[in-house]
């Protein structure tokens, strides 16, 4: 099941569909195929994923708590980075290091003698770049705890705890969406955390098992006596950028652990390469909705099935030996449709050109791009609104083809303009 985290985006300065409107990114196959596959892995396993073109969402215990580990870094840094940007902090101040901030772990700081002083810049870089735990002790301290809490809190966060350090995937993806929206409002702070957050030395888990060269701004986290080893941050694919977090607990160990966050990673990345739409069809006025549509070229690909099921009076029949698709109606076959006809098979589903099989059935099609829908209706049908007094019925609206779908132009140029244009709208639960 999927949810709404953002009403809308502009990203890249390309104007995309809300997630509310007629085209939105389908999580749907995405998320019951990650479920089969983390139900079969020993451990407990926190996911959730947003695509930052539709702002439509999916998650997999995402509310489920985990301890958090070193992703505590990211929401400490934030809060910083704001102070720093509200003048409250000033990053080259110098803090002591105490015998109280000393932890062994991530980092070399534990090396350094007490009494050592630091810059607050070079604190924030170390506790994210090197996951440094004393840096992190150092900056928990000067900050203040409860200020840090309060402050995720008011983000929006709801796995937070006065005392204990715990997250959910959830609220990891609400996190690194604030930093986001940080960058967007001051860049030069934002840029810089985010820089340090595609810079960390730790690179094992969601980055691994992507294609070289790709950004990634992320936080893991390690807290081996409970099986857990996370990872989360913003991935910067190249047309379908997206936050993801994924937790784990109860694991074997970090070499299971860590495989089974690469493979997650690996499939959400293809997916976002090649996704599957959910589509709004207004059917002779009448809204629809239809999954499991494709994008080709900037053509909605509809299953034929699931199409032809929209529309009063018709049906499908599959005849394997031929591999062709009779549509029916009124008990007759008024289209067949074979292999060399155009049709494209996909995931043991056949697919058409929505605007080719609509025409075929005699319908008018008509794509308006300011909602993202597609509208079908007999001739002579006119929609209350609809705009399309000028067309004559049964011709094609004067756009001809489809319009491209969100997030499938040309590909960006993703680093260190990627926050630019962005247009986040507010997080809900």
């Amino acid at each position: 099941m999927y949810v709404l985290l953002f009403t809308g985006i502009l990203l890249w300065g390309a104007a995309v569909p809300a997630a509310g409107a007629g085209v939105a990114i389908d999580y749907e196959p995405l998320g019951q195929e990650l479920a089969a596959y983390l139900n079969g892995r020993a451990g407990e396993y926190g996911v959730y994923v947003v695509d930052l073109h539709s702002g439509v969402s999916f998650g997999h215990n995402a509310r489920e708590p985990f301890h958090g580990a070193s992703t505590f870094k990211v929401p400490l840094n934030l809060y910083l980075f704001a102070e720093i940007a509200a003048g409250r902090v000033n990053p080259n101040a110098r803090l002591t290091y105490r015998e109280a901030h000393y932890e062994s772990g991530t980092g070399y700081l534990h090396r350094e003698k007490f009494g050592t002083s630091f810059c607050i810049e070079r604190l924030a870089r170390d506790s994210i770049v090197y996951s440094d735990n004393v840096a992190t002790n150092m900056l928990l301290d000067y900050l203040g705890r409860s200020k840090v809490i309060g402050y995720m809190r008011g983000l929006g966060a709801t796995v937070v705890s006065d005392r204990a350090n715990v997250t959910c995937a959830k609220d990891l993806a609400l996190y690194f969406h604030a930093v986001l929206e940080f960058a967007r409002e001051y860049p030069e702070h934002g840029e810089r955390l985010l820089g340090y957050l595609r810079n960390t030395v730790h690179r094992d888990r969601i980055p691994r098992s992507l294609p070289p060269g790709i950004p990634v701004a992320h936080k893991i986290g390690n807290w081996p006596a409970q099986g857990s080893w996370h990872d989360a941050g913003i991935v910067e694919h190249p047309t379908r950028p997206y936050i993801i977090a994924i937790l784990s607990k109860g694991t074997p160990g970090y070499a299971y652990a860590c495989a089974t966050v690469r493979e997650v990673s690996r499939r959400v990345y293809a997916y976002q390469g090649d996704p599957f739409y959910r589509l709004t069809v207004h059917v002779n006025g009448q809204p629809v909705g239809l999954s499991g549509v494709l994008n080709r070229d900037g053509r909605f690909l509809v299953p034929v099935r699931g199409f032809v099921d929209l529309l009063p009076g018709y049906a499908v029949h599959w005849v394997p030996e031929d591999r062709a698709v009779l549509i029916l109606g009124t008990g007759r076959v008024v289209l067949r449709l074979e292999g060399d006809a155009g049709l494209t098979f996909h995931g043991g589903r056949t697919y058409l050109p929505l605007r080719r099989i609509g025409e075929e059935l005699g319908y008018v099609v008509r794509w308006d791009p300011e909602t993202g829908t597609v509208h079908l209706s007999v001739p002579g049908f006119l929609e209350p609104g609809a705009g399309n007094e000028g067309a004559a019925p049964g011709e094609p609206d004067s756009a001809g083809e489809e319009a491209d779908l969100p997030g499938n132009g040309e590909k960006q140029d993703p680093g260190a303009n990627f926050v630019e244009g962005l247009e986040l709208q507010g997080v809900s639960g």
